[in-house]
């Protein structure tokens, strides 16, 4: 499963997608790059990397989608054109995303509040690095519970412990693949950023890590689903 999501974006119908999403994600950030002294260039870029936000995430819904019905094709583009509705979807999208880390966040901000900085003891690290984990443990399950239930099903505490456990060593196996992802993408967006390249190449060298880590991400929740639908019992 881990190796099927991992060459998922590189099979040869599916590389144009990556190509295609990588410089979607590398216009906004560019333009302002090249005509950095147009009046509000900034702030136009900003709004349209938000809009090309809101697009990919739909996209990627779509990936992970597509790989629950067993699809071994990128699904087509988005076709949607209004950005109010655009938006509308995007913000659900990220609701599971949200309440998987929820207790992370509540936990930080409680304490920078409390505290009054950002700096934490040894023991409360400890505390957020579990939290973080449990977010990454819970998030597989949150979108697909969201797919099918909506957002209620996502906060059913009991419901997906018990989906979790119906599937097994596969959900561990998961969930520690996108724990990996992040990181390893954070590192590698670390080392292309220390090495200094040009602006002209960062920038899409950033956009592709940050397309292929998701294409991957959602590939592998998709497939998780598609290969123990009949143990998880949800279409019947």
């Amino acid at each position: 499963m881990v190796l099927d999501a991992l060459a998922f974006p590189l099979r040869r119908d599916n590389a144009v997608f990556l190509a295609l999403g990588m410089a979607l994600c590398s216009i906004p950030p560019a333009v302002a790059m090249l005509l950095p002294n147009l009046p509000y260039v900034g702030l136009m870029a900003t709004l349209v990397e938000c809009v090309v936000l809101c697009y990919v995430l739909v996209y990627f819904h779509s990936v992970m989608e597509a790989s629950t019905r067993g699809d071994e094709r990128l699904p087509m583009w988005p076709d949607e054109a209004d950005l109010q509705n655009l938006a509308g979807q995007a913000f659900h999208v990220i609701v599971p995303f949200v309440l998987s880390f929820l207790p992370l966040i509540v936990f930080v901000v409680q304490w920078v509040f409390r505290k009054g900085t950002w700096e934490m003891t040894p023991g409360a690290l400890a505390a957020a690095g579990g939290l973080f984990a449990f977010g990454f443990l819970y998030l597989p399950m949150a979108l697909l519970v969201f797919s099918f239930y909506g957002e209620l099903g996502v906060v059913n505490v009991v419901a997906v412990a018990r989906s979790i456990a119906r599937i097994g060593r596969d959900y561990f196996v998961v969930s520690g693949l996108l724990m990996a992802l992040f990181l390893l993408h954070g590192a590698a967006a670390g080392a292309v950023a220390a090495a200094r390249l040009p602006s002209l190449l960062l920038i899409p060298a950033g956009s592709l890590l940050f397309f292929y880590a998701m294409l991957v991400a959602m590939r592998a929740v998709g497939r998780l689903y598609a290969q123990h639908k009949e143990r998880l019992g949800w279409e019947r």
